[in-house]
């Protein structure tokens, strides 16, 4: 088991996994963005926000701002009662974009209307890429650009897939 260990798990021996965690009276944290997925089909879209109270003291209140491509925030003000440890979410503020691929990110701030005690865990981003339907659908791979705009490939298992 010690050699076991020595080989594969050096890195066990060093680790803080026994030193217990403290936590921040007011800490909320960014979990994960819910919405909008990669590729959406409208340029107006609703964001979620997956948020986690992660400090000793419930959530009452707390500012969730979105900002697309380092844009203005457009700021939501959430209002509940989030306990200690638990998850809830979030839909926020409609926000519009135009064509092409852009960066959405998301991050809390003001939990209970002081500061954060932990703002590691406030932010995140996504990518998110929007472009008008169409109505119908032509490509004789003959151009230089492939995949050309609009277009992209989509190989979540990273095997083997079709290239021109």
């Amino acid at each position: 088991m010690q050699t076991a260990l020595l080989t594969y798990r050096p890195t066990l021996l060093a680790s803080n996994g026994c030193t217990p965690v403290v936590l921040h009276q007011f800490d909320a944290q960014a979990r994960v963005i819910a919405a909008p997925p990669a590729r959406i089909c409208s340029n107006s879209f609703l964001p979620a926000l997956a948020l986690k109270n992660k400090g000793l003291q419930s959530l009452t209140s707390l500012i969730i701002s979105t900002v697309v491509n380092n844009g203005t925030p457009v700021n939501y003000t959430w209002n509940g009662n989030l306990v200690s440890q638990d998850t809830a979410i979030v839909a926020l503020a409609t926000s519009t974009i135009s064509e092409g691929v852009h960066i959405v990110k998301i991050y809390t701030s003001l939990p209970n209307g002081v500061a954060d005690q932990d703002k590691t865990i406030d932010t995140l981003t996504t990518t998110v890429q929007y472009y008008a339907l169409v109505q119908s659908v032509s490509e004789s791979f003959e151009g230089t650009t492939f995949p050309p705009p609009g277009w992209d490939i989509v190989n979540p298992d990273n095997a083997f897939t079709w290239k021109k």
